[in-house]
């Protein structure tokens, strides 16, 4: 009897013939298996079950599982080897990914990248857009984004009309981190729960990975939002630089190291999008990197405010019911976003939408930033009683800060503690400040800084 044709248990069966072990795929199509890689980092088996759930399986699992369709572990008389050893090796040498699990963006199959072969196990599980109508949902946006000065709703609409789109036809588009800002209790995880839902219902924890507290982050290959909400914040400034450096290459590149423990790292391309949720106390504003013209075009930044909610949320009972209320709108909430147009002057090469950091929110972070407090130090101590302006380097405002004489040289000091700090903040000033230029010479690298208007 044929090993392939073999409908019970035969502890006897002939080795695979030459036309068995050719083909792989062919291999398992005939013993009527489900679909079978091996998964070479973590040296085990994969296999579909009845749902199609890709499960995990090591080399005895395996073997007890081939046993069910024929194929003997038991050696043949006059070989070293058994049906199962066969199999096993062809599976291992023809159907070998270099990754299996969920990739965020992509849908579930075989997937040959760069020479590598990687396995998805489980797509977004994306809503199909329906015309209808979404009065709920507008309501829950004009209460938590309501805005008499500035039109910010739009940006809302317009960063998830480019994150779903893009999602939905397997493209990668780079996107600006989505923060929102606000008082507790305003609705800002309300709006991360609806992202979530937009993007395909997965979502992962990224904030230790980027303040560097973790380099594993392969929880986050198969979620396609990346949500910081209810952290234990970092407010130092190196934490906020690592913070700072990760946002830029969440948003912006498209090909990503994964790294898991004890496995080796991997370059993905997941599509990810990163939303931020604050409370508007200064401490939990200062989570965010340092501004400057190289991270301000990488973030949008809403105002949330406090106002009531279309339908009562004092009980499980009716947070549920609210909750099935806006999925419910959420297809002709995307059929609508379809026929949203963004007006050139607000289109972006990059993102398809210009960033928008809310006026109020942009000038309490310039505020607590260190090149804002260099600015006050300047305009404090070295300005003269009659001066309109200043041309001064860099070297020459910091001796002049921190000098013996001068009288705010500690907290000078504290603000610049080695030569090339005070640069570094002037640099950034240029880009934050209208009141500082370049004033460079040929010889000599200044900065032309303006006194401040209510100085007189």
């Amino acid at each position: 009897m044929r090993a392939e044709l073999a409908t019970e248990w035969d502890e006897a069966a002939l080795p695979p013939t030459e036309e068995d072990v050719n083909s792989s795929e062919q291999s398992v199509i005939r013993h009527g298996m489900p679909e079978v890689y091996y998964d070479a980092g973590r040296k085990e088996f994969l296999m579909q079950d009845a749902r199609g759930v890709w499960l995990w399986m090591t080399i005895s699992q395996f073997s007890r599982k081939c046993r069910l369709f024929g194929i003997s572990n038991t050696k043949i008389s006059g070989c070293c080897h058994s049906a199962f050893d066969a199999f096993a090796d062809d599976i291992q040498h023809q159907r070998a990914v270099d990754f299996a699990g969920a990739i965020a963006g992509f849908k579930p199959g075989l997937l040959i990248e760069g020479g590598m072969r990687f396995l998805v196990t489980k797509g977004p599980d994306l809503i199909e857009p329906k015309k209808g109508e979404w009065p709920t949902l507008e309501e829950v946006f004009r209460a938590v984004l309501g805005d008499e000065d500035f039109d910010q709703i739009f940006y809302w609409h317009a960063w998830l009309k480019m994150a779903f789109e893009a999602l939905a036809a397997g493209r990668r588009k780079p996107g600006q981190a989505m923060i929102l800002v606000g008082p507790a209790e305003c609705g800002k995880s309300l709006l991360q729960d609806i992202i979530t839902a937009i993007l395909g219902g997965r979502e992962g924890k990224p904030y230790k990975f980027m303040t560097d507290a973790t380099r594993f982050n392969s929880n986050l290959a198969g979620t396609e939002h990346l949500r910081i909400g209810d952290e234990n914040p970092h407010t130092n400034l190196i934490a906020r630089r690592n913070f700072g450096a990760q946002l830029k290459n969440l948003t912006v590149e498209e090909s990503h190291q994964v790294e898991a423990k004890y496995r080796d790292a991997l370059t993905l391309r997941p599509f990810w999008r990163l939303s931020i949720s604050l409370n508007d106390e200064p401490e939990n504003l200062m989570v965010l990197p340092p501004l400057d013209e190289h991270i301000m075009d990488k973030m949008i930044i809403l105002k949330c405010r406090r106002r009531e909610m279309p339908m009562p949320t004092a009980t499980l009972e009716q947070r549920d019911a609210f909750w099935k209320r806006l999925e419910s709108e959420l297809p002709a909430y995307l059929e609508w976003l379809s026929g949203l147009t963004i007006p050139s002057h607000l289109v972006s090469q990059r993102f398809g939408v210009q960033a928008f950091l809310h006026p109020a929110i942009k000038s309490e972070l310039l505020n607590f930033e260190p090149p804002m407090m260099l600015l006050d130090l300047i305009d404090a101590h070295i300005f003269g009683p009659n001066e309109k302006f200043i041309e001064m380097t860099a070297a020459e405002i910091q001796t002049e800060l921190t000098s013996e004489t001068s009288a705010c040289r500690f907290e000078a000091r504290r603000l610049l503690p080695r030569p090339t700090t005070c640069g570094r903040y002037l640099s950034s000033l240029v880009g934050l400040s209208p009141r500082v230029k370049n004033a460079r010479t040929s010889d000599r690298r200044a900065y032309r800084i303006t006194r401040r208007p209510d100085d007189g």
